[in-house]
């Protein structure tokens, strides 16, 4: 989704929209059952985070482990 950009007074280019969750992202279908996305779900309404968000960190997570 590219971003929005419009030029403010002075000319000066404006960015405009919600900044990118992911540089360069691929977008991706993955299949999980009826209760593992409860699960998911249930863990993005109490971190306040959306299902994909809650993915994402997973996969941060496996990347860089700690």
């Amino acid at each position: 989704m590219a971003e929005a950009r419009a030029q403010d007074q002075t000319g000066e280019t404006v960015r405009r929209g919600r900044p990118r969750e992911v540089e360069n992202g691929v977008r991706v279908s993955l299949r999980v059952s009826a209760s593992d996305y409860d699960r998911l779900d249930r863990l993005a309404r109490q971190s306040g985070a959306s299902v994909p968000a809650v993915i994402r960190e997973a996969i941060s997570v496996l990347k860089n482990p700690r």
